[in-house]
């Protein structure tokens, strides 16, 4: 807490993010009360930088986290599409199966050297043309205390959702469920590292997971590319086709009832189910 002299205590939220008690969502006050911020993007956010020739398109989506991990793209083609009023008001980034955002700066900070990963997305997918649609990948070499990690949705006939995640050379696929297309989810990915468990849930309905082992499978060498983070691609294969309106990523494994209080807090502000 903070005294500003007059017997008034301020209380401060995350890493140089700050805005008064009475002016913060419900939302944005679950999503803080979390901490261990990474990265924190909203559709709407007006520090978000639009390229308004041609189609209107997000050049930058910026960071609330107060790290400035902003994600960006310089190559118009390539910009996620900006589109009202795609859910309950809120306009959308809109995917179409080629177009992505990779982190400016700090990406290697989005990886390394963290016990786990929470990450909550707020999502409306469309069917991808072919192979995988991923929604959020983070990657680093394979050096020491590096890790990669993958979210994303696979199309194989039905709409599945799958989690990936490797640890050098290490790696491990799961898929499980089915996601409805042109219909809204709250994502949430959870990755325990040390006791190798993962676990995706859609609308807080667990989905897939995976407990106490990673294993070892596939094409090893895909595991150790260059450092990168990225939202809507994985690789020139794997892209995510559809909207997204929010993004948090938090360097912690949150608690089940954080994972509660934030999805709650995200579906009053979005109305998803």
């Amino acid at each position: 807490m903070t005294s500003i002299g007059i017997g008034i205590d301020i209380p401060k939220f995350g890493s140089g993010f700050f805005k008064p008690p009475s002016s913060l969502s419900p939302s944005d006050a679950a999503i803080l009360a979390i901490g261990s911020l990474r990265f924190w993007g909203q559709s709407d956010n007006p520090a978000n930088t639009i390229d308004s020739s041609g189609t209107p398109s997000y050049s930058q989506w910026a960071d609330k986290s107060g790290l400035t991990h902003n994600v960006a793209q310089s190559t118009k083609a390539l910009q996620p599409q900006q589109v009202a009023a795609v859910q309950n008001g809120y306009p959308g980034l809109f995917f179409d199966g080629t177009m992505y955002l990779d982190f400016v700066s700090g990406a290697l900070d989005i990886c390394r050297n963290v016990t786990g990963y929470s990450a909550f997305f707020v999502v409306v997918p469309t069917l991808p043309p072919a192979g995988t649609g991923t929604v959020y990948q983070c990657s680093a070499n394979g050096a020491a205390g590096s890790n990669r990690i993958a979210n994303y949705i696979a199309n194989t006939g039905a709409q599945g959702i799958a989690v990936r995640r490797a640890d050098g050379d290490s790696q491990s696929n799961r898929s499980g469920g089915t996601l409805v297309t042109a219909t809204p989810y709250i994502l949430s990915y959870i990755y325990d590292i040390p006791s190798q468990s993962c676990y995706l849930y859609a609308n807080d309905t667990l989905m897939t997971s995976l407990e106490g082992s990673f294993g070892s499978a596939g094409a090893a060498t895909s595991d150790t590319d260059s450092a990168r983070a990225s939202i809507g691609a994985l690789n020139a294969g794997s892209f995510y086709r559809g909207y997204i309106l929010e993004a948090s990523i938090h360097a912690k494994v949150v608690t089940a009832g954080e994972r509660a209080s934030v999805v709650s807090a995200l579906n009053g502000k979005y109305l998803i189910y």
